[in-house]
């Protein structure tokens, strides 16, 4: 799932109209979970800001993580994904790695206790030398 970034002033054109997209996005992972029952996310920069300004449209595509469910089990382990039938496509989210996510600190503490309702893992780099729209 991509958006056409183009180049650097299209960025900003992107950012302002990524919330009309988060039914797609919803459309696209309900669809993906009829194929398969692990998803990894792995988002750089903008793709991290679309993850967060749509995460309320997405985040029941999802099935809870072991965490939220109270299994203890090994730090490394990622549980068989338990669905309701046969119709269920929610998802395991097994890893959500962002990459200098293009997100306000504040956006993210409000939101990073549901995501992580869902999320078994987050890991997040960041680096004060990106300059992806400067290259």
């Amino acid at each position: 799932f991509s958006y056409s970034g183009g180049g650097p002033l299209s960025y900003f054109g992107a950012k302002a109209q990524m919330h009309t997209y988060g039914l797609d996005l919803r459309e696209f992972l309900s669809e993906l979970g009829y194929h398969f029952r692990e998803v990894h996310i792995l988002a750089h920069s903008c793709g991290a800001a679309f993850f967060f300004k749509n995460w309320n449209d997405i985040k029941e595509c999802f099935v809870p993580s072991r965490r939220s469910c109270g299994v203890k089990a090994p730090a490394r382990w990622v549980p068989k994904v338990s669905r309701a039938g046969p119709e269920d496509s929610r998802l395991h989210l097994a890893t959500l790695t962002l990459m200098n996510p293009d997100v306000l600190v504040e956006q993210f503490v409000e939101l990073l206790p549901s995501v992580m309702q869902a999320a078994e893992h987050l890991t997040a780099y960041v680096d004060n030398n990106d300059g992806a729209l400067f290259w």
